[in-house]
């Protein structure tokens, strides 16, 4: 067995036997990372003291010069202040071969290790998730491009058990922050102009008891004055920004997001039928639907996924004329090109689990045609989705969270 060859062995076994940690945007995910790999190093029983030897090796998915220029000297001054393993030279009494490599979403630093004080080789690996800090230093993977000029990038990770997700400023400089609703409570993320990218403000804020012990779906809506919260637990919940608690909702009823606008009725509410389908009285469509949204603005243009999960509406001049097609459970209407009306935001009719996309199609009142302005590939599901302005440049800002096997993706597709 070759050297990689062991090493890719080791990857694949340490994969299987680890649980998945989730990664809180906000930090240095590269100093993270190799800050983990440097303490699993230093405790290692009867590991380097007195020296230790480095030979660093590029493995799948990564550039040689950049293990060189950015691995090696941010971990040689991580073990140098640790004062732990010895001096570092290539007189040290133990010697260690790190290979850094990208499997899949994850990059990963696997130093096998040798030296006089141990029984045989020792294999120490430290994963860390892919994010817009990582992609840049290592060069693992550009920005995955869209039509035109739209990108979509990743921004991190979030805990396990996302519901759903809202845009609100909650601090009031002008950006959109990130409301996130989870199975264990609701965290809210500030947005971070100088990292470009969200940091953990507080939470999670837990959700009481409910009168069903698991949480399979969930809603977020800004009403204007609070965040309002429903699962399919039973929680129905709203939440003041400037509180530190969840409350009691009086109004009983599911959430539906929409843009809010201090001049209409501020969100819809919905009544849960059979499993997650809902009912909404004040839309033209009288059966159970797996989501809706109004045109901002107007009365008489909607559109929704009804139970089936077939795109539909009713449009300004009448039932829309688009290709009828299955789409995922949710929807947005959104402006997000700083344009006059908004897009149209959906997934793929996916099976959990399954490889999913979302694409942004540009729509007019009418409902006479669906144009695909930018389409982008997943390995995972559409979990959750929001729209706002997270970077203050006056477009509209697409968030998605993709649930994969390990921890939920935070995903940001703009125009740039």
């Amino acid at each position: 067995m070759t050297r990689l060859s062991l090493v890719g062995f080791l990857v694949l076994a340490l994969v299987a036997l680890r649980p998945a940690v989730a990664q809180e945007p906000g930090e240095s995910s590269l100093t993270g990372w190799l800050d983990a790999f440097a303490r699993q190093l230093e405790g290692v029983p009867d590991g380097p003291r007195a020296g230790l030897s480095i030979q660093w090796v590029a493995g799948r998915g990564v550039e040689e010069r950049r293990v060189e220029r950015v691995v090696r000297p941010h971990l040689v001054r991580r073990l140098e202040r640790g004062a732990v393993v010895g001096p570092l030279n290539d007189d040290g009494d133990s010697a260690m071969v790190i290979t850094v490599s990208l499997e899949g979403d994850r990059v990963w630093a696997v130093g096998v290790l040798r030296s006089g004080g141990l029984a045989g080789p020792v294999a120490v690996a430290q994963d860390w998730p892919v994010d817009r800090e990582l992609e840049a230093l290592l060069g693992l993977r550009p920005a995955r491009p869209g039509q035109g000029r739209w990108s979509m990038e990743r921004l991190g990770t979030l805990p396990l058990g996302v519901l759903d997700l809202l845009l609100q400023d909650l601090d009031g400089d002008g950006r959109d922050d990130i409301v996130l609703l989870g199975v264990d409570g609701v965290r809210t993320y500030l947005w971070s102009p100088l990292e470009e990218r969200p940091s953990l403000d507080q939470g999670p804020l837990p959700l009481p008891r409910a009168p069903w012990p698991r949480a399979l779906e969930g809603w977020l809506a800004w009403d204007g004055a609070a965040v309002r919260v429903a699962t399919t637990a039973g929680h129905r919940m709203r939440w003041p920004i400037d509180g530190r608690a969840l409350l009691p909702d009086e109004e009983d009823g599911v959430p539906l997001s929409q843009a809010y606008d201090p001049s209409r009725a501020p969100l819809l509410l919905g009544r849960l039928g059979s499993g997650v389908d809902l009912t909404v009285p004040s839309t033209p469509q009288s059966g159970p639907l797996r989501d809706v949204a109004q045109w901002p603005g107007r009365d008489d243009v909607w559109l929704w996924v009804d139970a089936a999960g077939v795109l539909g509406g009713a449009g300004s001049a009448g039932p829309p004329t688009f290709r009828e097609r299955r789409v995922g459970d949710r929807l947005l209407l959104a402006d997000l090109d700083a344009n006059a009306g908004p897009e149209l935001v959906t997934s793929e009719a996916a099976l959990p689990g399954s490889p999913d996309r979302v694409r942004i199609e540009a729509v007019s009142p009418r409902l006479d045609v669906l144009t695909v302005l930018f389409e982008g590939s997943l390995d995972g599901a559409v979990r959750a989705m929001a729209a706002g302005d997270v970077d203050f440049d006056g477009r509209g800002d697409l968030l998605l969270v993709e649930e994969t096997a390990g921890a939920p993706v935070l995903w940001i597709v703009r125009r740039r």
